[in-house]
């Protein structure tokens, strides 16, 4: 009856093939005796089943990492501290520094598809670019690409000492559409420093030259600048004369700027329309 046991017994263990030393348990065959736990089989090799199931790693007395499902999440996690390094061909190729989350990519990230998304999952609009706001807060999109061009559909008229609003224009070209063409208004989409020229087209007269004029720069409804200029006219001319000047601005996102013209002649000044390669007033962001 012993003999009979035994058999079964060693019939049951040839069958399942697990070998079972006093350093090492086998699963399969051609096991390695000189490994602790080695499983040489074709498909799922193990199974770790139950709530919140986990496979803890130690470094002597410390654990330094686990593998764990979790709900509906599957965790790889580092413990103490501890970074987390991403290796092929025995190279680091990605750390995660365990102090501070700060993730280093030792050979650059490549993007083969999708979008590139910043907080909140917003992966922005077409030719916006990532713009880091500091260490408080996350890098937002922002469209770079701004930039206007306007011109007097029709002539101007700007009475003796008066600061006549440069508005009722016509755009030719908004690339990210902050310019109002009809109240000759700027809204800044965002913190920057922007570049503004605004071109003054006026009658080549004798009785214009030498007459005072000034362009004023106002910023949220309040003057924040002019420039003065004297309307000079070359005798003989029988071309309009052109009075052309630079503002350069601090700007905050949604800060409105328009710009004015005011003359003192004594008369009436009227000032031309019409594209004829002259534009009225343009800008862009610098940066």
């Amino acid at each position: 009856m012993k003999k009979t046991l035994f058999l079964l017994f060693l019939t049951q263990s040839l069958i399942a093939q697990v070998q079972t030393l006093p350093n090492s348990i086998g699963i399969g065959t051609g096991i390695n005796s000189s490994i602790p736990l080695h499983i040489n089989k074709s498909g799922e090799v193990a199974r770790f089943q139950g709530t919140w199931p986990y496979v803890s790693f130690y470094d002597g007395l410390n654990m330094n990492g686990y593998l764990q499902a979790i709900g509906l999440r599957f965790e790889i996690g580092t413990k103490n501290n501890y970074d987390m390094d991403f290796y092929t061909s025995d190279t680091q190729r990605m750390n995660i520094s365990g102090s501070t989350g700060k993730v280093t990519f030792n050979n650059g990230i490549q993007l083969l598809g999708g979008s590139l998304q910043a907080a909140g999952g917003n992966s922005g609009t077409d030719g916006m670019i990532l713009v880091s706001k500091g260490s408080a807060n996350p890098p937002t999109w922002e469209n770079r690409k701004v930039g206007f061009d306007s011109y007097l559909s029709s002539g101007l008229s700007i009475p003796n000492n008066t600061d006549v609003l440069l508005s009722g224009l016509v755009e030719s070209y908004d690339f990210s559409n902050n310019f109002d063409n009809s109240t000759g208004e700027f809204t800044a989409p965002s913190d920057g420093l922007y570049s503004f020229t605004v071109k003054i087209q006026y009658p080549s007269s004798a009785s214009y030259n030498g007459v005072p004029a000034i362009i004023r720069a106002y910023k949220n409804f309040v003057q924040r600048e002019q420039i003065n200029k004297i309307l000079r006219v070359n005798s003989g001319n029988t071309y309009s004369e052109n009075l052309e000047c630079t503002f350069q601005m601090a700007l905050q996102s949604n800060d409105i700027v328009y710009f004015t013209f005011l003359q003192i002649s004594g008369s009436t000044l009227n000032i031309s329309g019409g594209y004829n390669g002259n534009r009225t007033i343009s800008g862009y962001k610098v940066f």
